[in-house]
C-alpha cells in the first residue's frame, strides 16, 4: 500500500485522493498538541471512506502530564478502531497497555516509528563498526523488535504492523517480523533521526510550550556546520566546521521531532516490500520542503520555513 502523510491537515485536499495511493496519514508522532480535534479527523476519514481510501492517525509519545488527555482523546475516536478504513499508529507503550486493559481492539494497529530503532539510523554508523565481524554487524543492523520475546509482547498488545527504517540492511532482516504476522511499514525517503520531550519551536519563537497553538505545522530544516569542540574552543564549545556537513544527510525538525532524508545508498528497494501487505509512506512536507530548499539554494546553517 501507498501513503502520504501530511504534516499540516490544511494541506490536504480531496483532489489528492484522485492520485495512485491507498492511505492519508495525519496527526503527530511527538505532540499531543498538535494532534487534529475529533470533527477534523472524522471530516478526512468520512473523506477517505467515500473514495475508498484508509485514514492512518499518528499519535504520539505521551508525558505523563497529558496521559489523561490521550486516553480521553482516544476513547472519542474509539468508534472508528472497528472500521477498515482506519489505521492507528501508538508511539507509547503505556497507551498501548491501557488499550488492552480497556479491550480497545482497532483492526489496524500500528507500532511506531519511535520503538523500531536500527544502529544503520546512525549517520555514522559505517564509521562505527568498520572493524567488526559481519554477524556483528548484522546484529546492529537489524531493527531492536527483531526477537521473539518482543514481538509476542506485541502481538498480546493487538499490534498489526510495525514501521521500520527503510534501509536496505533493515529490511533484510525482517523475516522473523513477517513470520510472527505483522507487516512492515517504511517512509519512503526519510528516517526517524531523533526526538525530544522539549519542542525547537517553541525554543526559536520564546514561547511556552503550554501557549503553543501548533506552532509545529511549520518544518524547518538545518544542516551541520559545526562541531562541539572543548579541547580548542571556548564555552559553548562549538566550532566552525562545514565540512561536518558531508557526513550528514538533510536533517528537518517538526515540533519535538527530527528526520533525516535517506541516502540513495542505503535507502531500502521497493521490491523489499509485499505492497500488498506493508506500507511505503511518502513525507509531502519534506519533500516539498527540500524542493524548496535546493530551489532556493539557501547557505548551510540556516533554518527554512516551510511555505
Amino acid at each position: 500500500m501507498l501513503g502520504e502523510y501530511y504534516f499540516r491537515l490544511s494541506d490536504f485536499n480531496e483532489q489528492e485522493l484522485e492520485n495512485e495511493i491507498d492511505i492519508i496519514a495525519i496527526g503527530h508522532m511527538g505532540c499531543c498538541r498538535a494532534l487534529p480535534d475529533y470533527n477534523e479527523i472524522l471530516e478526512v476519514y468520512n473523506t477517505c471512506k467515500k473514495h475508498n481510501k484508509k485514514l492512518r492517525l499518528y499519535t504520539p509519545r505521551v508525558p505523563q502530564e497529558h496521559l489523561q488527555f490521550m486516553m480521553e482523546y482516544l476513547q472519542e475516536i474509539s468508534m472508528l478502531f472497528e472500521s477498515d478504513f482506519f489505521q492507528l499508529v501508538i508511539n507509547d507503550i503505556g497507551l498501548l497497555l491501557w488499550m488492552k486493559e480497556k479491550d480497545y481492539k482497532p483492526k489496524q494497529l500500528i507500532l511506531g516509528a519511535t520503538y523500531s530503532w536500527s544502529a544503520m539510523q546512525n549517520s555514522l554508523y559505517d564509521n562505527i563498526i568498520r572493524d567488526e565481524e559481519e554477524d556483528i554487524k548484522r546484529m546492529y543492523a537489524q531493527v531492536n523488535n527483531n526477537n521473539d520475546i518482543r514481538l509476542s509482547f506485541l502481538k498480546e498488545l493487538n499490534i498489526t504492523e510495525v514501521e521500520v527504517p527503510n534501509i536496505k540492511g533493515v529490511l533484510e532482516q525482517v523475516d522473523r517480523i513477517r513470520d510472527n504476522g505483522f507487516a512492515i511499514s517504511v517512509f519512503k525517503t526519510f528516517i526517524l533521526a531523533g526526538f525530544s520531550r522539549s519542542c525547537v519551536h517553541c525554543k526559536i519563537k520564546k514561547i511556552k510550550a503550554s501557549d503553543c497553538n501548533k506552532e509545529c505545522e511549520e518544518v524547518f530544516k538545518l544542516d551541520m556546520n559545526q562541531m562541539w569542540d572543548y579541547l580548542t574552543g571556548s564555552f559553548p564549545y562549538f566550532v566552525d566546521k562545514p565540512e561536518i556537513n558531508t557526513y550528514y544527510s538533510s536533517l528537518f525538525v517538526h515540533g519535538n521531532m527530527q528526520y533525516r532524508e535517506l541516502k540513495n545508498s542505503i535507502k531500502g528497494d521497493e521490491d523489499q516490500l509485499n505492497l500488498m501487505k506493508d506500507t511505503i509512506i511518502k513525507c509531502s512536507g519534506l519533500d516539498k520542503l527540500e524542493r524548496d530548499y535546493e530551489y532556493e539554494n539557501k547557505m548551510s546553517g540556516q533554518f527554512i520555513k516551510s511555505s
